[in-house]
């Protein structure tokens, strides 16, 4: 068979394409599951241009063959044949219950709708260089990690916060690296990296030693190397003066020019304590929120003029807010209080300016200031990672399920291995109703991050809405157990097991919760789902109307939260969202982010 049945597939090779929590790069041949890099041969690749191209029409057998094997003239079907089972093995797709690539009788198709880049996007691709950032190794004993975790996020910070044009990955990604004898190459290639920077702390007999070296990945070359001996003394000021100089050489390496940072300094006893603190917020389980918030009210107590200590604690405490850990009250006053001292300070903390948002959102209701500190944080630094997570929130509740995937996918290219990250993507797609898509990136992210309750709970979600209770199930118990029991977590599994039609457990499950909520704060809007999903519906109604009145942060979701679908015809729902406030679909919510 000639080349004469060439057909018109091959075109637009200078993109790349997302489809479900895939994208294929057509430059490279290369496809990434949620940021990270699957492996995938040349022709199984091809074949998937292929059916990316057709956009859910047919791609026939004698068409595969004129494009991929243009010059073979025998055992075409079984080559086609490995093919497909090659690109389904890489894509996790089974070809007995195949949810992204289905066998026609003349070909095949793709299941999913692939979203080709447009020019207008917040995901900028022209011309951005992509640093990662390995963790710096530590030669000493371990009770000197923080220090070198501390010299790779400040690094990460301060690159950031100084050069918009470079994409620096977050360090959730580069920590996964941490104590690992992988080679750079595999760094670079997992992560997408044009550049490494990695390097090693020692701190021994009373002096301090840092090397660094930036890696190109293209050749594996060392394109920049340096060395720097300090006595033991200041950490804060040594690791302020190292870390300057390493981003000064790194930004004049790649960039022609050398911009210094501005840093706020503390004395080194201080700044242990708020390294230490950002070690166990990252955490994010109520014993390391509260160790966390110990820490970091003891440097702010040692030293209140330290903007970063405020913004940490402000960032930490809108993640408690998620968890139903303090009421609504409390979060908005404390996080309030911490990022207007830390803005105060410091204008440009990209992590305060989005802790304010996210008070904005979720408590005030604000949608428009919320929107504006959230592009504010993106403007100051754009690698800032929680803030496109944030900004997604936004999106999603007003129902701008396009723009939300985009900041989302965004957030998870930048922290390609971040549970936050991946969760949210996630979410993002349950909310938008794609739900094998949420199914299949909330298990990547619990493969990666098996003991992440917030996952389990989310993916409970999405099996309830495919109506698999049982897997709806087992999957909150196990949020359930690796979240100690959470009176949150307690209501999402009477939900559950409601709907799966254990009432009388759910009722037992129930009755805890509202014990509970006696004395600790419990969102409403989990309480209401219960009592929904046993049929209480006059419970239900009373429950999100506290919800409103609680300012709980769920409430954001009352517009577009599946569970709440059986609620739609009722005129008390009706009534519900209006009292929610949300914005009117030409308040122009989300077309910021199309430039």
């Amino acid at each position: 068979m000639g080349g004469s049945r060439r057909g018109p597939y091959m075109t637009d090779g200078d993109k790349r394409v997302r489809f479900a929590q895939f994208e294929a790069d057509f430059r490279s041949g290369e496809v990434f599951r949620n940021g990270v890099k699957i492996p995938l041969q040349e022709k199984p690749f091809q074949v998937l241009r292929l059916l990316l191209h057709a956009q859910g029409g047919v791609v026939t057998r004698e068409q595969i063959y004129a494009e991929v094997w243009p010059d073979t003239h025998v055992a075409e079907a079984a080559s086609l044949n490995t093919a497909i089972r090659k690109l389904r093995a890489a894509l996790g797709d089974d070809a007995r219950d195949s949810r992204l690539i289905q066998t026609v009788e003349t070909g095949y198709r793709l299941l999913v709708e692939p979203r080709f880049p447009t020019s207008a996007s917040l995901r900028d691709r022209n011309g951005r260089t992509r640093l990662a950032l390995a963790p710096f190794e530590n030669l000493g004993s371990e009770d000197q990690d923080y220090f070198a975790d501390g010299i790779t996020e400040e690094l990460i910070a301060q690159l950031g916060r100084t050069h918009r044009e470079i994409s620096i990955i977050a360090p959730f990604s580069t920590m996964r690296y941490k104590g690992s004898a992988m080679q750079i190459v595999n760094i670079a290639r997992d992560l997408r990296a044009d550049y490494v920077l990695a390097g090693s702390v020692l701190v021994s007999g009373g002096s301090v030693q840092v090397t660094a070296r930036l890696i190109r990945s293209e050749g594996q070359v060392c394109i920049w190397s340096d060395s720097y001996a300090r006595d033991e003394g200041d950490i804060f000021s040594i690791e302020d003066e190292i870390t300057q100089r390493i981003a000064g050489a790194i930004l004049t390496v790649l960039t022609g020019s050398g911009t210094r940072a501005r840093h706020l300094t503390t004395d080194s006893w201080t700044y242990e304590k708020f390294l230490k603190g950002c070690f166990f917020a990252n955490k994010w389980s109520e014993a390391g929120f509260r160790k966390a918030i110990e820490l970091l009210q003891k440097t702010i107590e040692e030293d209140p003029e330290f903007a970063p200590a405020h913004a940490a604690l402000a960032k930490l405490y809108m993640g408690m807010s998620a968890q139903g850990i303090l009421p609504p009250s409390v979060i908005n006053e404390r996080t309030r209080a911490a990022a207007s001292r830390a803005l105060h300070l410091c204008p440009d903390l990209a992590d305060a300016v989005t802790a304010l948002g996210s008070s904005q959102l979720f408590y005030d209701g604000d949608w428009r200031a919320a929107e504006q500190s959230f592009l504010r944080s993106i403007e100051i630094n754009p690698s800032a990672t929680h803030a496109y997570e944030r900004y997604s929130h936004l999106l999603t509740a007003v129902r701008r399920h396009d723009e939300a995937l985009e900041l989302a996918l965004r957030a998870c290219e930048l922290d390609p291995l971040s549970p936050f990250a991946a969760n949210m993507l996630g979410c993002t797609y349950y909310f938008a109703g794609q739900y094998e898509e949420a199914r299949a990136c909330l298990q990547d992210c619990i493969d990666t991050h098996p003991a992440f309750p917030i996952a389990h709970a989310c993916l409970s979600w999405v099996y309830g809405a495919l109506g698999e209770m049982e897997k709806a199930v087992a999957s909150q118990r196990l949020a359930v157990e690796q979240n100690q029991g959470s009176p949150a977590m307690l209501a999402n599994l009477a939900h559950t097991l409601g709907v799966a039609g254990y009432r009388d457990e759910a009722l037992q499950v129930l009755t805890r919760v509202l014990e509970a909520r006696q004395s600790i704060w419990v969102p409403p809007y989990w309480i209401a789902l219960a009592y929904l999903a046993i049929g209480d519906h006059d419970a239900v109604f009373d429950w999100l109307a506290r919800g409103i009145e609680e300012r709980c942060g769920w409430r954001i979701y009352y517009g577009v939260d599946p569970k709440l679908e059986a609620l739609a015809a009722d005129d008390r729902f009706r009534t519900i969202l209006n009292r929610v406030g949300f914005p009117q679909s030409d308040a122009g919510i989300g077309t910021a982010i199309k430039r």
